[in-house]
């Protein structure tokens, strides 16, 4: 956690390797306000180590999450969990404690919380930190304590630190510099794109999203280069989709 006294300045922000709920208590207002967006900030941390949820059956909740997301706001799911919260939890319980299992099982009923509405900070910042744990658990031996500064975490660690940081930057873009769309940007071309995107998971396009978008008058630097940075992560929630899509 940062100090009291610290903060994060715009320098900070393209680099930034804390922990990612400091970043969210450093902006509230520009990073908690959609239940949505957290929910799929959360789903991609989940995605990524996927692998390492012990059924099938428990790795649905994860899609369904991620489906669901969009109703979060708007106060609930649309349909039912695949797996009953009461499940997961007994389910949890059976494993070992402390085993990578009962983390990631466990970070699944915060999950499916979130996906029904519940916006408290302990189940929306729990599913990160419990996927980065589990990982921990994964490569290395249990540390005496999880919460240690960057530059101690173990390398395997660190790379899904950077990839947490990183998920969390694309979907919420640079609190620093909000950017004002143009409703003259969103021609034909550039929404298709966007809806073919968002519904498909595959943004291998965002290239030729740039390009649309340029062709149509956009001029905006962030945006475009959001688009084409070669080394750039992109998952559904991507703020430059959402923000052609009208989301929030």
């Amino acid at each position: 956690m940062m100090d009291e006294d610290e903060t994060i300045t715009e320098d900070d922000w393209p680099e930034f390797l804390g922990y990612p709920d400091d970043l969210f208590e450093a902006f509230p207002d520009q990073l908690a306000h959609s239940q949505r967006k957290l929910i799929l900030y959360t789903c991609a941390t989940c995605q990524r180590v996927r692998k390492l949820f012990p059924t099938e059956e428990l790795r649905t909740v994860i899609d369904w999450a991620e489906d669901q997301a969009g109703n979060a706001d708007e106060g609930g799911v649309t349909c039912g969990e695949p797996v009953h919260i009461d499940e997961v939890e007994r389910q949890s319980r059976n494993y070992p404690e402390g085993s990578i299992e009962q983390e990631v099982t466990w970070a699944l009923r915060y999950l499916i919380l979130m996906a029904w509405g519940d916006t408290d900070w302990g189940s929306q910042m729990g599913v990160p930190e419990k996927m980065e744990h589990a990982l921990w658990l994964r490569h290395y031996p249990r540390p005496e304590t999880f919460r240690v500064p960057f530059e101690e975490l173990p390398p395997r660690v660190k790379q899904e630190r950077i990839a947490h940081c990183n998920l969390l930057r694309d979907i919420f873009g640079n609190p620093f510099r909000p950017v004002a769309f143009a409703a003259e940007w969103r021609t034909s071309t550039v929404v298709a794109l966007a809806q073919e995107m968002y519904g498909s998971r595959d943004f291998s396009p965002m290239p030729i999203l740039a390009d649309a978008l340029q062709d149509a008058g956009c001029d905006n630097d962030d945006i475009l280069t959001h688009c084409r940075d070669a080394n750039g992560v992109h998952v559904r929630g991507c703020w430059v989709v959402d923000t052609i899509l009208g989301k929030e």
